[in-house]
């Protein structure tokens, strides 16, 4: 049995992000395919968080995995991104969701699959770079747009409505903005926002998801020393 937790993670997480994580407390694998959470299993992995996963380059992993993992006595966590599709359909069996695109899918503000997708490309050093907008970021914006006063409505609603006609491999915040017919200040808030990491809906979820699963590992390492110091004790 590992003493340590799995997280599969891919573009959720920037460069920077990827060299804070508590690699004593986390180890890290790519985007989650059907089958790596039955090895993760068989692995000795006792808790295990999903944030990325791949949707259409090959087959996703699936609730009757995760129910498994549940049932065999795994601590299962996701969010961001597939974690958050599939914690929203798994949570009544025990699978636990973290973030807000998890809370949205729990409650029907979002409901489609791609609405978390995206493209992207991967560096050496074993981290990701996402090349297209998902749509759960686009309605972040369009919320905090509201919120802080930044574009009226009627250009808000022309933003997710752009976003939603194009295809989520396609979709950027160029294209975007041209479809929908933004003006030139309108474009330069919108790019102005979107250059700031700190912006990006589905980068928050995957941060939580990492510091909650490194957070959980502690306090478990905590608390066999406190028994083992109890039984030593007695």
């Amino acid at each position: 049995m590992k003493d340590r937790a799995l997280v599969f993670v891919g573009p959720g997480l920037t460069e920077e992000d990827y060299g804070e994580i508590d690699t004593d407390a986390i180890d890290l694998r790519p985007p989650i395919r059907r089958g790596d959470l039955i090895s993760a299993i068989d692995s000795g992995y006792r808790i295990v968080s999903i944030v990325d996963g791949e949707f259409y380059q090959a087959l996703a992993v699936s609730p009757k995995e995760i129910l498994i993992g549940l049932r065999a006595g795994l601590h299962i966590a996701g969010g961001s991104s597939m974690g958050a599709l599939r914690a929203a359909e798994m949570d009544v069996y025990g699978m636990e969701g973290v973030g807000q695109i998890y809370a949205w899918y729990r409650n029907g503000v979002v409901t489609r699959d791609d609405d978390v997708a995206l493209m992207f490309g991967s560096f050496d050093s074993g981290s990701y770079r996402a090349t297209t907008v998902p749509m759960v970021n686009v309605l972040w914006a369009a919320l905090e747009f509201k919120r802080l006063n930044l574009l009226p409505p009627a250009s808000r609603r022309r933003m997710t409505s752009a976003a939603r006609r194009i295809h989520w491999a396609e979709r950027n915040w160029f294209g975007v903005c041209e479809r929908a017919g933004l003006s030139a200040q309108e474009r330069e808030i919108v790019r102005s926002w979107a250059r700031d990491p700190g912006h990006d809906l589905k980068r928050l979820d995957a941060r939580l998801v990492v510091k909650q699963t490194a957070d959980l590992v502690r306090t478990r390492h905590d608390e066999l020393n406190t028994r083992a110091r109890e039984a030593v004790d007695s």
